[in-house]
């Protein structure tokens, strides 16, 4: 699923919801060595092309609901551009539900973004 608002701002907030089902339960190691390895990562830098110029990016965890077994919330984008995209990863048994939000880097977007998350794994019911 994708939603993007119109008229949003810029830049105009977009949302996309997947969903993986595997036959074993999704590891929680996953989700450990993530949280781990963000405060590893908090700065780096990237290009949308080869010879394009870095461009520095700042990883950091949001607030998220706890939803499912385990949840993993974090922005990653440039503060000075007020351009980032949130991610939150929920894992649920079997399930791994993710939601991935172009948005503003200064924009508060946990409630919006558990919503939708568990509104997903509902209608796994």
């Amino acid at each position: 699923m994708r939603y993007a608002q119109k008229n949003g701002g810029t830049p105009t907030p977009q949302l996309s919801v997947a969903i993986w089902t595997f036959d074993e339960p999704y590891p929680q190691r996953f989700f450990d060595e993530a949280g781990a390895s963000l405060a590893e990562c908090a700065k780096f830098t990237s290009r949308t092309a080869p010879d394009a110029n870095d461009i520095e990016q700042t990883a950091q965890h949001i607030g998220s609901p706890v939803i499912g077994d385990q949840t993993f919330a974090v922005r990653i984008g440039n503060e000075e551009t007020d351009i980032a995209v949130d991610y939150i990863w929920v894992r649920s048994g079997h399930n791994l539900i993710s939601a991935r939000m172009i948005t503003g880097f200064r924009a508060n977007n946990e409630e919006r973004l558990g919503k939708f998350v568990t509104e997903a794994l509902e209608d796994l019911k």
